[in-house]
């Protein structure tokens, strides 16, 4: 769901010229445009309804988990629906446009608005789902009851709608609309300015307010999120040790209430001051201690390999690379499309039928089609700069994701300072981490194979950590690979910020 998101708000920000490259023109006013938008999501939300009305009668008679599976599918297309549809608002319709024709160009407000499409066909889709949802949790409760595990309360429509927006909407949505508010208020002040604002302090106070939001976003999400201190004890104290023992800072240990919903952890912040870690209730009643401190030491190895800036290092090489290259491909191909615009002699008559001032003149005019051949070159080549960037960006991060497994796997086999790297993985802590894994998929419903974008599938998590058992913990293949991605990753944005210097030169 965060690619989906990024998409979403990416295509608000490209807005203008998404508008510029689309070939169709339909000549609706704003108030028609705004409505048309709203038909997409209303049709989508509407077979979603269908569709898991029918899986829940099939659940119902017959205890089909194909019609599971099926309705979960379903939930999924209704998410890539929602980004096509938003996709043809921006590009057909200039649905940014219309509303700010309504409303006018308020900061951050038109931009919020013109992602509410794509938001509430989700939201419609999960407030569709919550019938599956329900009975998935019915049975999980019988086998809890069964196994003597924990019993929570089952969510209602409203609870379970609200922690899906909060969990898949809150940690991408909100933070990319107030940088993108912060970036349009700079705008029209240094626009306000004229000549006289220098240039540079223009791009430090973009730089400082982005880098702001970066800071404060983990403890807006604290709030957002529904979290609660992590209470005084044997377990607080040894997830506490075990920060200590890698020299990790943390503000705050929290449980992250989802009424027994997930099985999760994260880690949010950049420094100390402003790092929290959040374990899920569910994950905290169900898994032992091992397996929590596990889980735990995963999340400190992101903040102790320095993930997350690493992970900003290798996106911003990752994307200047793609546009590098796909900069090269479109230079090279340029020469062989045929152009549609042809030179027109603009005689009295026709200056004077155009509007245009005696003595000025246009170098040309184009006949025919009004979208030439090579107007689809920077389209293109900027949907595949997106794909190469999610494609490398995705296989990057789930190497990071295999890191911090084998951090977790690491302490678990003893391995700190002042134990050196001679220790081995051992068996057990493999089994611990690999176990929590397997609680994960099975709590969260996610088949073992299912791949995911960000952090692979669980099995292939787990087959890795099987695969190190006995090897020294200062000689997994892991850390080598990861030290040649952050090598690369600077190397590579360096290359192609110099090279694009000097194309834009002298090219």
């Amino acid at each position: 769901m965060q690619v989906i998101t990024l998409l979403i708000v990416a295509m608000v920000y490209l807005s203008e010229d998404a508008v510029k490259w689309s070939p169709w023109k339909l000549g609706l006013t704003s108030n028609q445009r705004v409505l048309l938008s709203l038909l997409g999501p209303a049709i989508v939300v509407g077979g979603c309804w269908v569709i898991f009305h029918f899986c829940s009668k099939r659940i119902d008679k017959h205890g089909s988990w194909r019609a599971v599976l099926t309705a979960d599918r379903t939930l999924m297309a209704a998410t890539w629906l929602a980004l096509a549809i938003h996709i043809f608002n921006i590009v057909v319709l200039d649905l940014l446009g219309g509303i700010r024709a309504a409303i006018g160009n308020w900061i951050a407000v038109d931009e919020a608005l013109a992602v509410l499409p794509p938001v509430l066909t989700v939201i419609g889709a999960w407030w569709c789902y919550y019938p599956i949802n329900r009975r998935l949790r019915e049975a999980a409760l019988m086998r809890h009851l069964d196994t003597g595990k924990p019993i929570y309360p089952i969510w209602t429509r409203k609870q379970y709608v609200l922690a899906q927006a909060r969990l898949h909407f809150g940690l991408v949505l909100l933070p990319a609309l107030l940088i993108m508010g912060w970036a349009e208020a700079i705008e029209m002040l240094w626009n306000q300015q004229g000549e006289s604002a220098p240039q540079w302090l223009e791009s430090a106070a973009l730089a400082a307010g982005v880098g702001a939001i970066f800071l404060f976003a983990p403890t807006l999400m604290t709030r957002i999120w529904d979290t609660s201190p992590l209470g005084h004890g044997d377990l607080r104290d040894r997830l506490e040790r075990l920060c200590s023992a890698h020299r990790v800072r943390i503000r705050k240990l929290l449980i992250w209430n989802t009424h027994g919903g997930m099985i999760n952890g994260a880690v949010m912040g950049l420094i100390g001051r402003f790092r929290y870690i959040l374990l899920t209730d569910a994950l905290l009643d169900t898994m032992t201690t091992t397996q929590v401190e596990a889980v735990m030491a995963h999340e400190v190895g992101h903040a102790r390999r320095h993930h997350l800036p690493w992970l900003a290092v290798c996106l911003i090489a990752i994307l200047t690379s793609a546009a590098l290259v796909t900069t090269l491909a479109m230079r090279a191909v340029e020469p062989y499309i045929p152009s549609s615009t042809a030179e027109i002699e603009l005689t009295p008559s026709l200056e004077a039928q155009m509007d245009v001032p005696r003595g000025d003149s246009l170098p040309s005019l184009r006949s025919g089609s009004s979208f030439s051949p090579e107007d689809w070159l920077e389209p293109i080549g900027l949907a595949a700069t997106v794909v190469m960037a999610l494609g490398a960006f995705g296989w990057t991060s789930r190497r990071f994701e295999r890191q911090a497994d084998t951090f977790a796997v690491q302490h678990l086999s003893g391995l700190t300072r002042q134990t050196g790297g001679n220790t081995p993985i051992t068996p057990q802590a493999a089994g611990a981490m690999s176990d929590a894994l397997l609680l994960v998929a099975e709590l969260n419903h996610i088949p073992l194979q299912r791949r995911s974008w960000r952090h692979g599938s669980i099995q292939w998590r787990r087959e890795y950590l099987q695969s190190i058992i006995g090897r020294r913990c200062d000689a997994l293949p892991i850390d080598r690979q990861m030290r040649l991605i952050q090598i690369l990753a600077v190397l590579a944005l360096i290359v192609s910020l110099g090279l694009t210097w000097w194309l834009d030169g002298f090219g």
